[in-house]
């Protein structure tokens, strides 16, 4: 009888202990997903498209002048919050303040304008002054990979603001000395009735913790589009004979890369 209950005493202590750290070794294998606070920052690279255009005469057409675009690249830094409603599941705020930019080639064909040159006029700036600041709250999803990686998914709304600016922009041409011709001007509005854009906020993202650590290296990939205008503009393309007209205006759309590092805790 004793010798059973020696058996049972130790027994049961051996399962107490085989329960816990079977708990313990479980809650480090979540982890990640299951953090109950985390703050990070990240800085961000991403792409926004091109000008669009509204022409009152034929694109590109031979022997004249024209204005075209290209996409441009933004620079941003966000810091986030997110916090756990349920296993896996995080809300997460985030604010952002960034720098937008814009590409504009001018292009005049020797028929369209005389310089004296025997190739045509072309010539192009990106105008890196286009800020902005947002604020970005989603839901986030954290689909864990092993005990150190997840992947992690957000989907949420972005409200942005686009510092009003307006800008005065000119290509101008000196065929000879102490001789310039403008051949491109407009004057740029940005964020002209000082709108706030609410748009989709979509993001996929990888995270790494690093040992003994409560840090971990975050990748995420975030976009977001709006038919919001961000800047317009009227301009004017003048030859030798004849003037061109037309608008120029950009989007609220962008895609970005972001690299940074995050901090959870209890």
């Amino acid at each position: 009888m004793k010798n059973l209950d020696y058996r049972t005493k130790y027994g049961l202590i051996y399962f107490l202990i085989l329960f816990f750290t079977s708990n313990i070794e479980a809650q480090s294998a979540s982890n990640l997903s299951n953090q109950s606070k985390e703050i990070s920052i990240q800085l961000l690279y991403g792409r926004t498209p091109a000008l669009d255009f509204e022409r009152n005469y034929p694109v590109l057409q031979p022997g004249k002048g024209d204005a075209v675009s290209d996409g441009s690249a933004l620079f941003a830094l966000c810091a986030n919050f997110s916090k756990t409603v349920r296993k896996n599941l995080m809300w997460d705020i985030g604010l952002e303040t960034g720098l937008n930019s814009y590409q504009l080639r001018v292009i005049a064909d020797e028929e369209f304008l005389d310089l004296g040159w025997e190739q045509p006029y072309v010539s192009e700036l990106t105008f890196y002054d286009v800020l902005y600041s947002s604020a970005i709250l989603s839901f986030r999803y954290n689909i864990p990979l092993t005990q150190k990686n997840l992947i992690f998914l957000k989907a949420g709304v972005r409200t942005s603001f686009f510092l009003p600016i307006v800008a005065d922009i000119q290509f101008r041409a000196s065929p000879q000395p102490n001789q310039s011709f403008n051949i491109f001007s407009t004057t740029v509005q940005y964020n002209e009735k000082n709108n706030v854009i609410i748009s989709p906020n979509l993001s996929v993202g990888y995270s790494h913790k690093l040992p003994e650590s409560k840090i971990s290296l975050n990748t995420v990939i975030n976009t977001s589009f709006s038919r919001k205008e961000i800047l317009a503009g009227n301009y004017r393309i003048n030859g030798d004979q004849e003037t061109l007209e037309g608008r120029l205006s950009k989007k609220m759309m962008l895609l970005t890369l972001g690299v940074g590092v995050s901090y959870s805790f209890q």
